[in-house]
C-alpha cells in the first residue's frame, strides 16, 4: 500500500495498531517491546519512553559521536588513494559503538574488535529474521528449529540476551552512586558537562502513571530493541546519504563547501552550535530519508472492516 490516502487512514487509526505476522521472529529477541507491541501495551509503552528520546538527552552524546567518528576517519585515512571500497559494514559498525555508549554506557569496541562476540551475534540475529521472514516455509517454529537455522539463532540469542542482562545488572547496581555523583556536579560546577545519561539509565527510573517501574524483562526488551533498531537505521541512513552524495557531485560539492565555512582547516570536534549551521547538509539528509526511509516497509494486521477513498 503505497497511496498516501490508504497509508493515512492505517497510519492515523487508533485501532489498526496490531503488526503483521512476520514481527513474530523479532519476538523471541526483543520481546514485546516497542517495535513489536501493539494495542494497550504499545500505547502505554510508547507514552512511559518518549521522554526518554527528548533531543537534549541526544545533545549529551555528542562527545561520543565525535569520537566514534574520528576512530571510523582514521580507518578510511588508509584508503585514501587506494581505488574504490565498499564503506557499508565501517558505517554500520561506527553506528554499533555509538549505539551501545548511548544505550548502555558500555563500549564493545565494535569498530576495533568487530570479531567481538556480541557484534557478531547481532549481525547474525538481524541477518537469520531477515531470512526468515522472506521464507514463509520456514515460518513453522518447527520447520525453522528443524531443517532450518533455529541452532544457529538460539546460540545468538543467548549471547545477546546474556550481554543485555549482565549490563543491566551492573546498571541496576550503580544507579543509586550515579545518581549522587551527576546531582553533586550539577550544584559545584554549572559550566562542566555533566556526565551523559545513558538510555538504560533512564528508562531503569522511569515510572507510569501509578509510579510503577518497568520490570527487568521489559527493560531488556526496550535495551534489545533500541540496539536493533538503532544502528541499523542510522547505518542505513548514513550509507544512501553517501550513495547519493557521490551520485550529485553538485550537491556534494555544497555540502563540502558548507563544511569548509563551518569548521575552515581545523579538526576540532563538532559542536552544536556547528550543527545548527550545517543547514544545506540537513536538507541533503532530510533528502536522502525521503528517498530510501531507513525503514522502507513496515506490516499491520487489520481488526476489522477498513474503509479508505471515503
Amino acid at each position: 500500500m503505497y497511496r498516501l490516502v490508504i497509508l493515512k487512514v492505517i497510519l492515523s487509526s487508533s485501532k489498526q495498531l496490531d503488526k503483521s505476522y512476520v514481527y513474530k521472529f523479532l519476538h523471541p529477541w526483543l520481546g514485546t517491546g516497542l517495535l513489536t507491541s501493539t494495542g494497550n501495551k504499545w500505547r502505554a509503552r510508547r507514552k512511559l519512553l518518549t521522554p526518554t528520546f527528548h533531543f537534549t538527552i541526544l545533545v549529551e552524546f555528542l562527545e561520543v559521536m565525535n569520537e566514534q567518528a574520528n576512530v571510523l576517519l582514521e580507518k578510511w585515512e588508509k584508503e585514501v588513494g587506494q581505488g574504490p571500497f565498499n564503506c557499508f559494514n565501517d558505517i554500520t559498525l561506527c553506528a554499533l559503538d555509538i549505539i551501545c555508549e548511548t544505550a548502555m554506557d558500555k563500549k564493545v569496541y565494535a569498530q576495533s574488535k568487530s570479531d567481538s562476540e556480541y557484534v557478531h551475534a547481532i549481525y547474525k540475529m538481524s541477518d537469520l529474521v531477515h531470512r526468515r521472514q522472506k521464507m514463509p516455509w520456514f515460518w513453522p517454529d518447527f520447520l525453522f528449529n528443524t531443517f532450518g537455522e533455529g541452532r544457529a539463532h538460539d546460540k545468538a540469542l543467548k549471547i545477546l540476551h546474556t550481554f543485555t542482562e549482565k549490563v543491566i545488572a551492573e546498571r541496576f547496581c550503580k544507579t543509586g552512586n550515579s545518581e549522587e555523583v551527576n546531582h553533586s556536579d550539577s550544584d559545584s560546577n554549572s559550566s562542566r558537562v555533566k556526565k551523559h545519561r545513558a538510555f538504560l539509565d533512564l528508562i531503569l527510573n522511569t515510572t507510569d502513571e501509578s509510579g510503577k517501574k518497568l520490570s527487568l524483562q521489559d527493560i531488556r526488551e526496550e535495551v534489545d530493541t533500541f540496539m536493533f533498531e538503532g544502528h541499523d537505521t542510522t547505518a542505513a541512513a548514513i550509507n544512501w546519504a553517501l550513495y547519493l552524495l557521490g551520485s550529485h557531485p553538485d550537491a556534494l560539492k555544497k555540502v563540502h563547501e558548507e563544511l569548509d565555512d563551518v569548521f575552515g582547516n581545523s579538526d576540532r570536534p563538532a559542536t552544536m552550535d556547528d550543527l545548527t549551521k550545517l543547514q544545506y547538509l540537513l536538507c541533503v539528509i532530510k533528502e536522502s530519508l525521503r528517498l530510501f526511509p531507513s525503514v522502507p516497509i513496515f506490516g499491520r494486521t487489520l481488526l476489522e472492516e477498513c474503509y479508505v477513498g471515503r
